[in-house]
C-alpha cells in the first residue's frame, strides 16, 4: 500500500490525517473480478480498514470519470472498527458524486450516545432536514443537550450528478461547513456542540453498524474521506480543498 500519513499543501506544512480513505489509490482497494469491494484500507495514522465480507452488501468500484465506490442505496455498506476520540474539535473532508434519486440518503454514521450521521435529504423536508442539502444529524439523549434530533445543514443546495468536496468541522463548539472551497452558512440549531467528535464514523453507506433498515442506506458514490483531529488554519483547510478539487477535476 502507498501509505502516506501526511499531505503537504500549498502552505508547505505537513498535515497528519488520523484517517485517510483514498479511492484513487488502488493499493488500498481489495476487490473481486467484478469490481465489488470487500476492503478499503486507510492511509492515515490509525490504519483502519472498512470491510464487508458479504458480496451482496459490497459497493462497486467505478473508474469511469473519477475513481469512486458506488453504494446502491439498498444494502451496500462498509464497516470499520470504532475508536473513541476525546477531541472537542475535528475536521472531515468528503469527496462524493451526489445522487438525488433516493430521498433518505445516508453517507457515513456512528452509532452510540451521542449518535450522529452525515447524510442528505433529497425529496423530504421537515424533521430530517431540507431537500438537496448536506447535513449532519445528531441524535442525543444526554441531558446536556436534551433529547431529539439536531440538524446542521448547508444553505447551498447540491446538484444531482455533480462532484463535491465538503469540509465539515467543529471549531470552538461551532459546526462549520465548506462546499468546494467556499464557506457555507450552516443552519445551526443548538449553537455550540462538542460531543459529536468524540467517536469516529464507523459505517460507510448506511445508518449505523448495529441496526439497518431499508431507509437507512445511502445511494452515493464516494471517492475520498479524510479526518483530522484538532484544528487547522483556514489556509491549511484551503490547501487540502485545492488539492482535492484539482485531483477530482472540480471547477
Amino acid at each position: 500500500m502507498s501509505r502516506r500519513f501526511a499531505y503537504y499543501g500549498s502552505t508547505g506544512v505537513a498535515i497528519l490525517f488520523d484517517v485517510w480513505m483514498d479511492g484513487s489509490d488502488l493499493t488500498t482497494i481489495t476487490k473481486d473480478g467484478s469490481d465489488f469491494v470487500s476492503i478499503w484500507d486507510d492511509k492515515g495514522i490509525n490504519t483502519l480498514s472498512y470491510a464487508q465480507g458479504s458480496t451482496i452488501n459490497q459497493p462497486l468500484y467505478l473508474t469511469t470519470g473519477n475513481p469512486r465506490l458506488s453504494f446502491d442505496g439498498s444494502n451496500d455498506r462498509l464497516i470499520a472498527s470504532s475508536f473513541n476520540k476525546t477531541d472537542s474539535e475535528g475536521l472531515y473532508f468528503f469527496v462524493f458524486k451526489y445522487d438525488s434519486s433516493k430521498s433518505n440518503n445516508r453517507l457515513f454514521s456512528q452509532g452510540g450516545n451521542p449518535f450522529y450521521r452525515f447524510s442528505f435529504r433529497t425529496s423530504q423536508t421537515g424533521g430530517g432536514g431540507t431537500a438537496d442539502k448536506f447535513a449532519l444529524l445528531v441524535r442525543d439523549t444526554n441531558s446536556i443537550h436534551g433529547a431529539g434530533n439536531n440538524i446542521f445543514e448547508t444553505t447551498t443546495s447540491l446538484v444531482n450528478g455533480n462532484t463535491y468536496v465538503i469540509a465539515c468541522y467543529n471549531e470552538g463548539g461551532v459546526v462549520k461547513m465548506r462546499i468546494n472551497g467556499v464557506q457555507d452558512t450552516v443552519n445551526n440549531p443548538v449553537g455550540t456542540y462538542t460531543d459529536i467528535w468524540h467517536s469516529f464514523v464507523v459505517t460507510m453507506g448506511a445508518e449505523s453498524y448495529f441496526a439497518f433498515c431499508s431507509s437507512g442506506y445511502g445511494k452515493q458514490q464516494i471517492s475520498e474521506m479524510r479526518y483530522k483531529s484538532g484544528t487547522l488554519t483556514l489556509s491549511e483547510i484551503q490547501s487540502v480543498e485545492t488539492e482535492l478539487m484539482s485531483k477530482y477535476t472540480i471547477p
